[in-house]
């Protein structure tokens, strides 16, 4: 039987779901996983769908509550109207045998459960939070730690190719990308240098030639006093750019690079002026350096260097 549940639709009717029950009971909660693989579960038990079943739960999960043209058109767009029409009769059916209370449909409007939790949606609220655009919703210390491993699942849905799940893939990465930057910069403004240069390097992982991601992982390298892989990495990067782009760097790169560049002369000089005048580099303070000269990273990885901004060589 059809029991109403109060899923509102636009025009004022009512969402239905099939195989629930006139008790007031709590419905079960259900978590859908779209990163790595699908995998939906009801209270830890998994339930198993055909491919068919999967892609519309994939879809409303993805696009929220549609209209039923819009459905049968995207998920059977080489058929007729009337066909796809009965396609997506017969999938809503069978999903209310396998999950009942699962998806809430009428003659017009198809709808998930909203007793649903979806990690593509965990992932996406946190990324609101964490740019700031959720102000009410600050994030503690902890959810940013305990989030972090969601940001280092794989792609959306893989091995999957309709129109709809490249583009939402696609969109996705592009948010990860950004909140991996993010949650390096708090990492590092906050002195989990570790947790900071894990997120920089899948950043980097993701998309190579992104320099916003390349110099949030040198500035993690040099905060952390690794001048030597701040170095590697940036000459990589600017040998990949001139090869596949044919450009350098940026300014900003320039600026967060120079004073190791100048270090590392620096050093080399002070070698030399040693080897000539028969001296021992052990005269010298334990880090070869004299305390005036020694490289200090940036106290905020957003503050820039106030070094020399010329192009390094």
């Amino acid at each position: 039987m059809l029991q109403h549940l109060g899923h509102r639709r636009g025009g004022g009717g009512t969402m239905t779901a099939q195989g629930t029950s006139d008790l007031p009971l709590a419905e079960p909660l259900w978590s859908l996983e779209l990163f790595d693989s699908w995998r939906l579960s009801r209270t830890g038990a998994v339930r198993e769908m055909r491919t068919r079943e999967q892609r519309l739960v994939a879809l409303l999960a993805l696009h929220g509550t549609r209209r039923r043209s819009y459905l049968a058109g995207i998920l059977w767009p080489d058929s007729t109207e009337a066909h796809a029409g009965a396609n997506l009769r017969a999938t809503t059916c069978r999903i209310d045998q396998i999950a009942p209370g699962l998806v809430f449909h009428d003659r017009h409007d198809v709808a998930l459960s909203t007793n649903l939790r979806v990690d593509v949606r965990d992932f996406i609220d946190y990324v609101w939070r964490l740019s700031g655009t959720r102000q009410s919703h600050a994030l503690s210390g902890t959810e940013v730690t305990t989030c972090l491993p969601l940001l280092l699942h794989g792609d959306l849905l893989p091995g999957w190719y309709d129109d709809w799940v490249i583009y939402e893939r696609a969109r996705l990465q592009q948010l990860r990308v950004q909140a991996l930057e993010l949650t390096a910069g708090w990492m590092l403004r906050h002195g989990d240098i570790a947790a900071a240069l894990v997120a920089a390097s899948a950043a980097v992982a993701i998309e190579p030639l992104r320099e916003s991601a390349q110099r949030m992982l040198i500035r993690v390298h040099i905060h952390d006093g690794n001048y030597f892989a701040a170095l590697r990495d940036y000459h990589d990067f600017r040998a990949r750019m001139l090869r596949e782009l044919g450009i350098a760097p940026s300014d900003q790169m320039h600026a967060l690079i120079n004073p190791v560049l100048r270090l590392r002369r620096t050093k080399t000089s002070l070698a030399w002026t040693d080897r000539v005048a028969g001296r021992s580099p052990s005269v010298r303070t334990h880090s070869g350096l004299s305390p005036a000269i020694r490289l200090r990273p940036p106290t905020s990885p957003h503050s820039s260097p106030t070094a020399d901004t010329r192009s390094p060589p």
